[in-house]
């Protein structure tokens, strides 16, 4: 009896930590993929998010839809997700770097980035503010490039979309797609398991980190990909979230949480976690190299990939 009520008491307090998704590069990820397979990989995603109860958002990239010969075959399969209500940001038009580039030719990007959003979002579903996500997560390589760029989103209503977990699935995606273009399934699937540890391993790393900053647990952003990795095994990712206390929410939501207005003072060359970002302005030193890495071995088979083209 005494058992029975201490666990109830304790239900209120399971999956109070919050969680949004967000997923780069839409339509699809990888070279030479027909329309068809990269449907089929969508509808696969959006079946797997459904089924889960994740409001994600996609972040496009134009010339995706738009600088290919089949264009109304790709804008289909974009299409799909405006279709299963789910919300787009903006991911420019060709995935550029803002330290590569001058201003005005990133505005440009920026831009005609905003095609597929002027034609489906704010059509069938207006809102006031458009999420950005940086290609790279690259903010700016200088604090006055940033400033200029962020004065320049504010203009046209963008908000930035921040991250706090990343999981490498790219690379894991390279990985997995040449060995199964090899023949070597066995290996590929070993690939996909550590994908999955890889995971657990950021997320756990990431709620330390931000804790420690905090006290507490914040709600997370996750950032991943359209690609055939999280198609075959996002469900499992998410059922280990949920297993870790998570509950799913819109981007919207997560930004909610006070750790957002923490000032992102970085400046530089990559894209870290915003949870770094963030020790700048709370005073604390900024310290990745405890930051997990994918296994040795897997990196070790990148490299051995890479060198046998």
């Amino acid at each position: 009896m005494k058992a029975a009520l201490l666990l109830c008491l304790a239900l209120p307090l399971l999956g109070q930590k919050k969680m949004a998704v967000t997923i780069d590069d839409l339509p699809w990820v990888g070279q030479n993929v027909p329309a068809a397979e990269a449907a089929a990989g969508t509808r696969g995603l959006l079946r797997v998010l459904k089924q889960a109860g994740v409001p994600a958002i996609g972040f496009a990239n134009g010339n995706k839809i738009y600088g290919r010969e089949d264009t109304a075959a790709w804008s289909a399969v974009l299409r799909l997700w405006i279709d299963a209500g789910f919300d787009l940001g903006n991911h420019t038009y060709s995935h550029q770097d803002l330290n590569k580039l001058t201003e005005d030719e990133y505005r440009r990007d920026v831009i005609e980035g905003e095609r597929p959003w002027r034609e489906w979002m704010a059509r069938d579903r207006p809102r006031s503010r458009i999420f950005f996500r940086h290609p790279f997560t690259h903010t700016g390589g200088s604090a006055e490039k940033r400033t200029a760029f962020e004065a320049f989103l504010a203009s046209r209503g963008y908000s930035v979309a921040p991250f706090t977990i990343e999981n490498a699935d790219y690379l894991f995606e390279s990985i997995r797609a040449r060995l199964e273009a090899k023949g070597d399934r066995d290996k590929a699937k070993e690939v996909e398991a550590a994908y999955l540890a890889h995971t657990a391993a950021m997320t756990g790393y990431f709620e330390q980190l931000s804790t420690s900053y905090f006290g507490r647990d914040i709600a997370q952003i996750l950032l991943i990909h359209t690609n055939e990795l999280n198609h075959r095994n996002l469900a499992a990712v998410l059922d280990a979230l949920r297993r870790r206390g998570y509950r799913f929410v819109s981007l919207d939501e997560a930004l909610r949480d006070p750790a957002y207005k923490t000032e992102d003072r970085f400046v530089g060359q990559f894209g870290p976690s915003w949870v770094h970002r963030w020790s700048i302005a709370l005073g604390k030193k900024m310290d990745m190299r405890n930051e997990p890495d994918p296994p040795r071995w897997v990196l070790d088979l990148d490299k051995e990939l890479r060198s046998a083209r």
